[in-house]
């Protein structure tokens, strides 16, 4: 009974924390999949156990990596991203491996605001109501700073204490942030026909990965400044396959070219909060 109560709160959890792209490349290409803090990925549900891949990255540019099964830490790794080290422990914090791997700056993006700028989008007008009555009228002004970026290439190739291991070693070699790398973890395994809840397996023959990024800051001004950024990471193999994963709030410019109502209403709520408003215009 215990178990089957944990599987369905571990369930309902990940239901929680799961959110959709809201639209495709294609059209208005925004997502909020993973935050840029801590994170928890769904790995796989059997009769006996459910397992998750949690991570979580730090200020001082560290990350873990936890392998969760129902609801029970049994495997972790922790990246020093200054030394490059990476340590796997078990549940019992028992060290299993310790790695040093070459250490690659965090997507090799440059963040410096001083030599960020940013284009004028436009404005949104809305109206906002109070107790159901039209109240007045609300601008946003939105600029927007994008930037393109690759990261080093990595081959996976040998033995690894898990994915939680593999997922460190991408931290540091591709210059990724936990979340992302668990996901790009995730991928290689499956493309490599290795169960993402292996344990000492051995990858004999794995294709080089990369990713190509694309970095979106957006600046709304309105009764003051905010800014709303996310990244797109698009890996791709030396065999052909790819993959996308997304971090924080990733908006195309097309969601305001397209006047996309989810992107316009995300703006006014972070700026003001949860009034009742609707828009006026684009202009």
């Amino acid at each position: 009974m215990k178990k089957i109560i944990s599987i369905i709160l571990s369930l309902a959890m990940i239901a929680a924390l799961a959110v959709p792209a809201m639209a495709t490349e294609n059209e208005n290409e925004s997502y909020q999949i993973f935050s840029v803090n801590s994170n928890s990925q769904f790995l796989q549900s059997d009769s006996e156990s459910t397992y998750e891949l949690k991570t979580e990255d730090y200020a001082n540019g560290d990350a873990c990596i936890y392998m969760i099964r129902d609801g029970s830490i049994v495997e972790k790794t922790y990246v020093d991203r200054s030394t490059g080290t990476v340590t796997t422990s078990d549940g019992n914090n028992n060290i299993i491996s310790q790695k040093v791997c070459n250490v690659k700056s965090e997507a090799n993006i440059n963040l410096n605001a001083s030599s960020e700028t940013y284009k004028n989008a436009g404005t949104i007008t809305y109206r906002y109501y109070i107790q159901g009555m039209a109240a007045g009228t609300r601008n946003i002004s939105l600029k927007y700073y994008s930037t393109l970026f690759n990261t080093p290439s990595y081959r996976p190739q040998g033995k690894y204490a898990s994915i939680t291991e593999l997922a460190g070693i991408l931290v540091t070699a591709l210059g990724l942030p936990g979340a992302i790398a668990g996901a790009a973890a995730n991928w290689i395994l499956v493309a490599a026909g290795v169960s993402v809840t292996a344990t000492n397996f051995i990858i004999s023959n794995g294709s080089y990965v990369s990713a190509h990024g694309t970095l979106m800051k957006w600046q709304a001004s309105g009764n003051r400044t905010i800014y709303i950024e996310g990244t797109k990471y698009a890996f791709s193999d030396s065999n052909g396959n790819g993959t996308t994963e997304y971090d924080g709030d990733y908006y195309a410019y097309s969601n305001y070219t397209s006047h996309n109502s989810n992107f316009a209403n995300l703006f006014y709520e972070r700026m003001w909060g949860n009034d009742v408003f609707d828009i006026v215009s684009w202009s």
